[in-house]
């Protein structure tokens, strides 16, 4: 147990500590857009809060989410063409062993803790939804949650892990057959690329997605169009496998064409000019500046308010929607690429940052954090804070204790789960048990 506290803060010699830095900065983005999303009066019942949650709208905290898709592209791709170059062949069934004793004993444990929540906020609420909810625990138990409306899902927010799951269920397949079959390996994934953009144009533009309309104006306005862009658009693998495979693609450059990409990334003068319009790309997308042209700036960031766009402008709108998280993804795998080849990029203060030992913890609790973090923030908030406004009236203290104190429940679970649950599991991968189940 010792050993397992330890490599909480020990980075192994085998983890890529930049790879490790996306992670942290990926889970982190996520705590902090839920710390504000969930300080809606739906959540905690006081509508002084209302106006917290409108600071979601200062940053684009979902792109977290695209982050941890390409970082698992590029980690999964790269173990498959590592093993299908050296034996010819991929072990589907050690692969899929694999993932199994990492992610699902963690997670399947979580569903139980959830459940146990979530019946006790029906003896207290007696809610419909939280009543539908239970009754769809199954569709987690298969990871295929994201096939229901986002309203009824159970732990809704593991939408992610399903799209990951139908993900890794793919790509092996996928991998054999590009390897085997296909010649022209890049024009595959350019394509992949382009159908992903326009799957997400069609969708936008077929269900009228654009203005307003996108994402409701927010929890507050349209909770109809709101959870129709979450179910279309938002959690389904056809919608987001642009970035899945951007990874993938990646991993395919350094193993198959790594003298190819090592020539490339010597060249200082062009590569680093395409860093510094990765960077822009991403901070631009980041603070929803893409979307200028139909918002408007107000105190909590730029809101969507274009409330009648002519066919040009919904054509424009939709296309921007298409392309922004393929863009982002390309630019933050270039930013990847770059620190780990380029001989400036090795010694930047990104690649130094990200690699820091201060974020390596983050990275290695990620999963059970992810995991965990609504079944602490969603109680705090609904419970604690009435009780804080009888001692509090200001409204950013009430936020700041409930912060803190989630932050470290969260912390405290996570480690309890990765020494006890996660830990263990993914070191009987290198058991004798584990050897004769993987053939």
């Amino acid at each position: 147990m010792k050993n397992y506290f330890f490599s909480i803060y020990k980075r192994p010699s085998f983890h890529v500590p930049v790879i490790d830095g996306v992670r942290s900065v990926s889970v982190l983005l996520v705590l902090i857009g839920h710390l504000f999303h969930f300080q809606s009066s739906l959540f905690t019942l006081r509508e002084e809060t209302d106006f917290l949650s409108k600071f979601f709208g200062f940053f684009r905290a979902d792109l977290a989410v695209d982050m941890f898709f390409v970082i698992s592209g590029f980690l999964i791709g790269a173990i498959l063409f590592k093993e299908y170059k050296k034996k010819s062949k991929i072990n589907y069934k050690t692969f899929f062993l694999k993932r199994f004793f990492r992610l699902m004993p963690i997670y399947y444990f979580s569903l139980f803790l959830t459940w146990l929540l979530y019946n006790i906020a029906i003896s207290d609420r007696g809610s419909l939804e939280i009543s539908l909810m239970i009754n769809n625990y199954w569709y987690n138990i298969f990871y295929i949650n994201n096939f229901l409306d986002v309203n009824i899902q159970f732990m809704g927010w593991c939408w992610s892990l399903a799209v990951e799951e139908q993900f890794y269920f793919i790509v092996p397949f996928f991998i054999v057959f590009l390897l085997r079959k296909i010649k022209s390996r890049v024009s595959v994934f350019v394509f992949l690329l382009i159908l992903s953009s326009i799957i997400r144009f069609f969708i936008v533009y077929q269900n009228n997605l654009v203005g307003d309309n996108f994402w409701g104006g927010g929890i507050e306005g349209d909770l109809d169009y709101w959870r129709k862009t979450f179910s279309l658009l938002y959690d389904n693998l056809y919608t987001r496998f642009g970035s899945l495979f951007i990874g993938v693609f990646a991993s395919f450059l350094t193993i198959y064409k790594k003298e190819q990409t090592l020539s490339f990334f010597k060249e200082n003068i062009f590569v680093k000019k395409v860093f510094y319009v990765s960077v822009l790309v991403i901070v631009i997308i980041f603070l929803k500046l893409d979307y200028l042209y139909f918002s408007e700036l107000t105190s909590h960031g730029l809101k969507i308010s274009y409330p009648f766009l002519s066919e040009m402008e919904k054509i424009y709108f939709s296309f921007i929607v298409s392309v922004g998280r393929n863009l982002f993804s390309l630019s933050l795998m270039y930013l990847i690429l770059y620190c780990l080849y380029n001989p400036d990029g090795k010694k930047s203060i990104l690649n130094r940052f990200l690699s820091s030992r201060f974020l390596f913890p983050v990275a290695q609790l990620s999963y059970s954090t992810y995991l965990i973090h609504p079944l602490v923030m969603l109680p705090v908030f609904r419970y604690s804070t009435p009780f804080l406004f009888e001692s509090f009236t200001n409204v950013y203290v009430v936020f700041f204790i409930n912060a803190f104190f989630s932050i470290f429940i969260i912390y405290i679970f996570s480690v309890l789960l990765y020494l006890f649950i996660e830990k263990p599991f993914m070191e009987m991968r290198r058991s004798s048990l584990f050897k004769k189940l993987g053939g």
